[in-house]
């Protein structure tokens, strides 16, 4: 066992999932796509051979979510449920939500192997969710906004089935961080054969409604905006109040990255429903 030294506590390793305990599942004994055990894979090989940064990453969002033992939590467009899976291991009672059915067996299989009482993961449409009001004391979602078809009608669920007090918590790719500029602009189109990105293509895609991922539904593609344009959205919105506008990046322990943060980082907001 090691003990790891953290600004506010000292931490276990064996305290987290992906540090200890991720390490005891196949994956391929599942059957899901190549790309969705990359990813898994990616995520425990990160947290083996960094487990002092992945837990300074776990630590950021226990601070946001202001976590405690049995909260409940819900991850729209949770993917491969990294975050719910630790926070479920944690104490916390997590519900994902996914359009990819793959994605969904794969946090179901965990759930099952590792015999995870406190989690469950399910197909839904993030604009129609089918759950009741007032029901989660966190919803959260992650670079999910930028492909929904209607991301008012988004929003506005995900306010619904938050508890009043609660928190919702938005993390967006930032429209003027160099690296997704360059993606957009120069990456895109070579990936699309010209059917997406450049230029003109930015400039109007907002408009961009179309199955472009032929996985059955229908969205935006890569709608990412500035950290401005996310402030005068969330106005729009007095059901709620903004408690932190940040990034990802803001609490690193480099000094460079802090000071480049609202640039390179991803958005993250934080707001406390009324």
């Amino acid at each position: 066992m090691r003990i790891m030294e953290n600004s506010r506590r000292k931490v276990r390793d064996e305290d987290f999932f992906f540090v200890n305990k991720a390490k005891d599942f196949d994956i391929d004994k599942i059957e899901v796509p190549l790309g969705t055990k990359n990813l898994w894979n990616k995520r425990c090989r990160f947290a083996s051979e960094n487990p002092y940064r992945y837990i300074r990453h776990i630590e950021m969002l226990l601070d946001i979510i202001a976590f405690r033992k049995g909260i409940k939590i819900l991850d729209v467009g949770s993917g491969i449920g990294t975050e719910i899976i630790e926070l479920s291991y944690l104490g916390a009672h997590c519900i994902g939500l996914d359009v990819y059915k793959e994605s969904v067996h794969l946090v179901n299989s965990v759930k099952d192997h590792f015999r995870l009482e406190n989690i469950e993961c399910f197909c839904g449409d993030g604009c129609n969710l089918p759950l009741k009001d007032e029901t989660f004391d966190v919803v959260m979602s992650k670079e999910f906004l930028e492909h929904v078809r209607d991301p008012d009608l988004a929003i506005k669920e995900q306010i619904r089935v938050l508890k009043s007090g609660g928190r919702l918590i938005i993390e967006q790719a930032n429209l003027l961080n160099p690296y997704v500029l360059f993606d957009l602009l120069i990456m895109y189109p070579i990936r699309t054969r010209g059917k997406c990105g450049g230029i003109r293509w930015l400039l109007t895609k907002s408009k961009v409604k179309e199955n472009l991922y032929g996985h059955g539904w229908t969205g935006k593609d890569e709608d990412v905006h500035s950290r401005l344009w996310w402030r005068r959205k969330l106005k729009q919105y007095p059901e709620i109040t903004i408690l932190e506008f940040t990034s990802n990046l803001a609490k690193r322990d480099s000094k460079f990255l802090k000071i480049l943060a609202p640039l390179i980082g991803n958005i993250v907001i934080v707001a406390r429903k009324k």
